[in-house]
């Protein structure tokens, strides 16, 4: 067994951060990992038990990294106007990593539940604070009983973040006359009106219906 060496778990879990956001889970493997990081495998072994161990590190770091805080407190006793709050600060801030947004995405189409089973694990957990109000919505009418908070977020945040890169990349393949500002896409009037539209997409006389 090699020794230890001080500081090479921190070393290895930075690595799989960054490789995660870049390759998925499924780039994540020892061998591809410890090459990136210079470590020896065995050092892996030494200080991870298995390797589904080093991933809940990983994504547990990179959880409390992009989603704490989530959302400033509440400022009016409005439920939907609450609810809009919410999601536009829940946009506001993954914007900032929307690379950790086009991973799930990617690990939803290719089938590879782990990622998305974290992220609903975790939003779940940093999310108590707003499930009151995410009931009273229900309560009220304002959003379907069918689906869950942790699953309203996930299918929330796709629709509200868009990342400069990915819509200036869009727009350089657009005719010219189709052509807009792809800052306009993550400007704070745009997100708002996408929440707006995804509050009345959940209502439940049109989400139920589907």
């Amino acid at each position: 067994m090699p020794r230890p060496n001080k500081g090479t778990d921190r070393v290895l879990i930075e690595t799989g951060k960054k490789m995660l956001l870049k390759n998925g889970i499924n780039g994540l493997t020892i061998s591809a990992i410890c090459k990136r990081a210079r470590v020896n495998p065995g050092m892996f072994v030494y200080n991870f038990k298995s390797k589904e161990e080093y991933l809940d590190r990983v994504l547990n770091e990179i959880f409390e990294e992009y989603l704490l805080p989530l959302v400033p407190e509440p400022a009016t006793d409005s439920v939907y106007d609450n609810m809009a709050h919410v999601l536009f600060f829940l946009a506001k801030a993954s914007a900032k990593y929307p690379a950790l947004m086009v991973q799930v995405g990617s690990e939803t189409l290719t089938g590879d539940k782990t990622l998305i089973h974290s992220f609903k694990e975790r939003i779940a957990q940093k999310t108590r604070k707003i499930f009151p109000l995410f009931k009273r919505a229900q309560k009220e009418g304002l959003i379907s009983r069918k689906i869950d908070l942790s699953l309203f977020i996930l299918m929330t945040w796709p629709a509200l973040i868009y990342s400069s890169a990915s819509a200036s990349k869009i727009m350089s393949i657009m005719p010219e006359e189709d052509k807009i500002n792809p800052n306009l896409l993550i400007s704070d009037e745009a997100i708002r009106e996408r929440v707006r539209k995804l509050l009345a997409f959940f209502r439940p006389e049109f989400f139920d219906v589907l």
